[in-house]
């Protein structure tokens, strides 16, 4: 089997090498996995040791301290970490000064809501009404009519070929026009 192509680690296929490899093979897929360990880890120069607890604390500290007050997360729970607020908007807790000074007094409800980016003719945290409004869509077609009288009486089918150039679709459509999408709880820092 030819030596895989890797520069990192999630390149790598961990089924390669096969048992049936022969040993110069197997010889250059090691080569090759520790090349991309030192190319995807260049700065360790030594022993690496870490459990659970130093991941989730170093989770922690990414979340709590390397975030500004008011940074707005996706989250996949419906319990926000430690320092975070579901962006619900609820009341924000008078301890959280900063974030009370950035946003007001409640968190911005963001519940079932798409998110756009502001711009010069939207300041952030305000919102837009829903406005997709009465309209039609027309488009042209062929259509069969077929004459059930005749083909029953002789056997034949008579089939008629109409043009109508302007079918409507629908008027006033009804629901939701939204695209396939999953929920995820927006939280914000406190």
């Amino acid at each position: 089997m030819p030596i895989e192509i890797a520069d990192f680690i999630g390149e790598l296929d961990e089924d390669n090498p096969f048992d049936s490899d022969n040993p110069q093979e197997g010889a250059a897929q090691i080569r090759l996995t520790k090349k991309t360990v030192i190319q995807s880890f260049p700065n360790i120069g030594a022993e690496v040791t870490c459990d659970e607890n130093d991941l989730n604390q170093l989770t922690g500290v990414l979340l709590t301290e390397l975030m500004p007050v008011g940074s707005i997360l996706m989250w996949a729970t419906n319990t926000p970490p430690d320092g975070w607020l579901p962006c619900d908007g609820v009341v924000i807790a008078p301890e959280f000064t900063a974030l009370i000074a950035i946003v007001g007094a409640n968190t911005p409800d963001l519940r079932d809501t798409f998110i756009r980016g502001s711009g010069l003719t939207r300041m952030p945290l305000t919102t837009q009404a829903e406005n997709v409004g009465a309209h039609d869509h027309e488009y042209a077609a062929w259509s069969n009519d077929v004459d059930l009288h005749l083909l029953f009486q002789v056997g034949v089918k008579n089939i008629v070929k109409t043009f109508n150039p302007d079918v409507s679709t629908h008027s006033n459509p009804t629901g939701e026009n939204i695209p396939a999408n999953i929920a995820l709880m927006h939280i914000i820092k406190t």
